[in-house]
């Protein structure tokens, strides 16, 4: 994750196949120190590609309720 709103996600990540705009995501965020993982929904609004290294936009189903977005904090 390389930063995050209540209303989406920004993430790097690597990936064999390519991903396109429009494509729903669902996505499980570990964070250091907490018990569970946290659930996000959404679909990639945007796409920056090198190789198989991916910078993507996520805008979420539904914004991140205060629990949710403390978590990722």
């Amino acid at each position: 994750m390389i930063n995050m709103s209540r209303k989406g996600i920004g993430v790097r990540f690597h990936n064999q196949e390519d991903i396109d705009i429009g494509t729903s995501i669902s996505l499980n965020i570990f964070v250091p120190e907490k018990m569970n993982p946290t659930s996000v929904i959404g679909v990639i609004k945007w796409i920056n590609k090198k190789g198989k290294t991916f910078v993507c936009g996520i805008e979420c189903d539904e914004l991140l309720d205060e629990m949710k977005f403390s978590k990722l904090g």
